[in-house]
């Protein structure tokens, strides 16, 4: 079984521009997958489900299942694919539709769920753009998290979501897994596919429908990159207690010390606290939406800050009018 490294080099090798399902399949196999993960129905599925997250390939769904078919022929007749052609036929009936409402997508989600994963306990939840996220118990005591769109396929019958948007594992410490590939879909144009090594992210940002490189990731903070790290915590609050979460402890005691600052007349605490408060509404808008004490101090130094510029600006305006007068004629 030929691993992802080999079939991208093929491709490269047999000039991956051939056709656009052909280039588009090298980028996702380089861009968006371990490479050291072997070729199966898996990946394929996976493919397919990615690319007809995008309109464009919904468009071109028949055109898109014929040539990846077609693709995995020729690697098969080279040895780079070892499973049979027969477990790939499903692609030349490919239907895919939308559930648009919601107990529907949570019943055929979950119908599937109960046959594909009857050895992990999970739950599934609604969350925003009408994405089902999955919760899967591990076996090792960590999590398995999982986005999906309303789009579903039809295989032998039965309803069956298409590749999630967002992969991502944690460890018993809810920690992300080190060495594991992590996916994160940042707006549905753009999602992150990134490893923990050696205490540092490595990773790319993958854009459209071609999953060309965006950008690349190296950081030994996830929090430097706010897109992801934001990302990461508007799942994290369904599964992890705001009190237990470093990030929301750390928001709590600084938004705090600002309050105190600004409410004991320190001039420090208008120096830190607008930096802060910001930190604060950034949280509560993608983050910790319904926290009633992270809204009450964001709320009470907003406050705050604003009367002081308006005490600030109608002192400053006295003075000015003052300085405007003229003395009297003697």
């Amino acid at each position: 079984m030929a691993s992802v490294t080999q079939i991208t080099q093929y491709l490269y090798r047999s000039n991956p521009q051939k056709t656009l399902v052909r280039l588009t399949l090298y980028h996702f196999l380089k861009n968006a997958c371990d490479l050291s993960t072997p070729f199966r129905v898996t990946l394929a599925e996976r493919f397919l489900g990615s690319c007809l997250q995008f309109i464009y390939w919904r468009e071109k769904q028949t055109l898109l299942a014929s040539e990846l078919f077609s693709i995995i022929e020729e690697l098969h007749s080279h040895g780079l694919v070892d499973d049979s052609l027969e477990k790939f036929q499903w692609l030349k009936t490919l239907q895919v539709i939308a559930l648009n409402h919601e107990t529907e997508r949570l019943k055929a989600l979950n119908n599937h769920l109960k046959v594909s994963i009857l050895e992990t306990q999970h739950r599934v939840i609604s969350i925003n753009n009408n994405q089902l996220m999955v919760m899967r118990l591990l076996t090792s005591g960590g999590l398995r998290i999982t986005c999906h769109s309303p789009l579903f396929m039809i295989r032998e019958g039965a309803l069956q979501p298409l590749a999630p948007a967002t992969d991502l594992e944690y460890t018993s410490y809810m920690e992300l897994m080190p060495g594991r590939l992590q996916s994160l879909d940042l707006d549905g144009l753009r999602s992150a596919h990134f490893t923990l090594e050696e205490d540092s992210y490595f990773g790319l940002t993958i854009q459209g429908h071609h999953f060309q490189t965006a950008s690349s990731l190296q950081t030994k903070e996830i929090s430097s990159v706010p897109e992801i790290f934001y990302g990461l915590k508007a799942l994290e609050k369904h599964f992890i207690d705001p009190k237990s979460d470093p990030f929301y402890n750390e928001l709590i005691d600084q938004l705090e010390q600002a309050y105190h600052l600004i409410s004991s007349g320190d001039p420090r605490g208008h120096q830190v606290a607008p930096a802060i408060v910001k930190k604060g509404q950034v949280a509560l808008r993608n983050i910790f939406h319904k926290d009633k004490l992270l809204l009450l101090l964001v709320t009470n130094i907003e406050y705050m800050l604003n009367s002081h510029k308006s005490t600030k600006s109608l002192q400053e305006g006295s003075f000015q009018s003052w300085q405007k007068v003229r003395p009297l004629p003697k």
